[in-house]
């Protein structure tokens, strides 16, 4: 990965014994690109590895709309415990109201997967005061049946 022109493939990231300065050096030739081009390559790698994946996102995605469209994946791909990955990789990009913002939209079509998200979004968010913005959503979820009350939340 010495040429700024040649960049692994995903396939080939994914399957590396990764060392910090590959990793490095592969950041800084994606910042390079567009966020279109990135978000394939990531899209690529998720798909791949998603823990890889969502590594590379966090480091080098920055469109919100991309940001929230690997939390839409996040929701589909992610199970109960490995949601949490997925939540963590969009935060700091997207900020706590907008991904409750997110999860809002798409709580009426997947309640269980969105109550699975809120459950960690509410323990990762370490502004209290931003933590009760998603209170009336966690409380909607546990009267719906789907977040039990009073586990971590």
């Amino acid at each position: 990965m010495s040429s700024e022109a040649c960049v692994v493939s995903p396939r080939e990231y994914v399957g590396l014994d990764r060392g910090r300065r590959d990793e490095i050096e592969l950041v800084r030739m994606l910042r390079k690109r567009s966020e279109a081009e990135r978000w394939e390559y990531v899209r690529e790698c998720l798909d791949l590895d998603w823990s890889v994946g969502l590594g590379l996102a966090r480091r080098v995605l920055s469109d919100r709309g991309v940001l929230c469209e690997v939390l839409r994946l996040g929701l589909d791909r992610g199970d109960a415990s490995t949601v949490r990955w997925w939540i963590e990789a969009v935060l700091p990009g997207l900020g706590v109201r907008r991904v409750a913002r997110e999860l809002a939209l798409v709580y009426s079509q997947k309640p269980q997967q969105v109550s699975n998200a809120l459950y960690w979004l509410a323990n990762l968010v370490p502004n209290w005061r931003e933590r009760d913005d998603v209170r009336g959503m966690i409380e909607r979820a546990q009267d719906d049946g789907f977040l039990k009350r009073g586990r971590g939340v």
